[in-house]
């Protein structure tokens, strides 16, 4: 696979284990050294710390699956060892007891990927809303 089909790999990886409920998998797409900046302003550094914070994120939905569609995905910039990259995403989950489908609002996401050992990870994201 080349670098943007490993880049675009690492952005479903977080969606799929973020609804599937697989958050300690979820670390695999940060650089140890991490840095997340959620769109309420929090700043968590270091991939332990964002895990703990995807967790907590993560349970309020309790057992209701929610639904991350990533789309438009830009590589803006590029070498061999880092990448800019921009994408939407989409948010669609059931809430409360009606089970009734809500959509958030599109967010963008701000990434910087490093390259460590082969293995394009999120060394930097934000969330912009």
């Amino acid at each position: 696979m080349d670098a943007r089909g490993e880049i675009e790999n690492t952005l479903f990886r977080w969606t799929w284990y973020f609804d599937m409920q697989q958050i300690d998998k979820i670390g695999e797409c940060f650089s140890e050294d991490a840095e997340y900046e959620f769109d309420t302003g929090d700043i968590k550094v270091g991939r332990e710390a964002i895990v703990e914070e995807l967790r907590r994120r993560r349970a309020r939905y309790g057992d209701s699956a929610p639904r991350h569609v990533n789309t438009n995905v830009f590589v803006a910039e590029q070498s061999d060892s880092e990448a800019t990259v921009k994408s939407f995403v989409m948010a669609i989950a059931s809430r409360g007891e009606s089970d009734r489908q809500i959509i958030r609002p599109m967010s963008i996401w701000h990434d910087e990927f490093v390259n460590v050992n082969g293995a394009w990870l999120i060394r930097k994201r934000s969330v912009e809303v």
